[in-house]
């Protein structure tokens, strides 16, 4: 019996000692996280000012009336393939910069545009120039084909 009580307090203790090795493990894994958090908020403002985000319906009627060539990108936060277009849009912006303006509508905040322009699945892309758009096309695009699409708007 008295072997028993030994080999009980025996597994309490190592019990005790491994619970408390798991807490430490957790705090290193969450400083990690914290500081690689700043990092991604540094890449979001660096490509602030290549794309406009359209925040009201004047705005981006605005936009398209000021500008020859404007590509609109209709898009949600929540949405995987807007966000795997979302770097070829910053790319792109960068690359025709001063030749054509790139849009960015999330279809959550600006609903009065999608309505009118009747968006039922994203992300949509639309190519306007002179204000009327010439290309719309559903869905994601590589880099290349989007590259391609600009191009041939510009024409």
């Amino acid at each position: 019996m008295k072997i028993f009580r030994i080999l009980m307090i025996l597994v309490m203790l190592f019990s005790l000692a491994a619970c408390k090795k798991t807490n430490n493990t957790a705090n290193k894994v969450e400083q990690k996280i914290e500081k690689k958090e700043p990092v991604a908020a540094v890449e979001k403002t660096e490509n602030k000012d290549v794309v406009v985000h359209i925040e009201s319906e004047e705005q981006y009627n605005q936009m398209l009336k000021e500008n020859q060539f404007v590509v609109a990108d209709f898009y949600a936060d929540w949405c995987s393939p807007c966000k795997k277009l979302a770097p070829h849009v910053v790319s792109l912006a960068n690359e025709f910069d001063g030749k054509v303006v790139f849009l960015k509508i999330n279809v959550d905040n600006v609903r009065s545009i999608a309505a009118k322009l009747r968006i039922d699945s994203i992300p949509r892309v639309f190519f306007f120039k002179d204000g009327k758009d010439v290309e719309i096309v559903k869905g994601y695009m590589d880099l290349d084909e989007f590259r391609n699409k600009v191009n041939a708007m510009m024409k």
